[in-house]
């Protein structure tokens, strides 16, 4: 037999530093009834070239917001009544600021 043995402490330290991009946009969803919704837009983010990820409406809010903030993402997209409306509220996560967007403005706001 042949064997090889190699520590993981020496394997990271061989592996060249690599910065991993961020997120433009964590979609969170507040309740599980809009994750169809939630599902179909970001597939159409996708599309548009953002990267995007999401968890579903299945955790909470507070749960989604902790996943968005080591996902390093620049906003997150907060899919919740205002929805039926043609809106999303946005929370950039640099400022904390909050504002409701149209659907639509959303992409061509995230490819500035």
């Amino acid at each position: 037999g042949v064997g090889v043995a190699l520590g993981c402490d020496r394997i990271v330290a061989a592996m060249p530093d690599v910065a991993y991009p961020r997120l433009d946009v964590f979609v969170a969803v507040a309740g599980a009834v809009r994750d169809d919704a939630a599902s179909g837009w970001v597939r159409r983010l996708r599309v548009e070239g953002l990267r995007v990820d999401w968890v579903g409406g299945e955790r909470s809010l507070i749960s989604q917001f902790k996943a968005a903030d080591r996902s390093g993402a620049a906003a997150v997209a907060v899919i919740g009544d205002e929805w039926d409306r043609g809106e999303v509220r946005m929370k950039w996560m640099a400022t904390g600021e909050e504002a409701t967007m149209d659907i639509e403005e959303v992409v061509a706001w995230l490819h500035r």
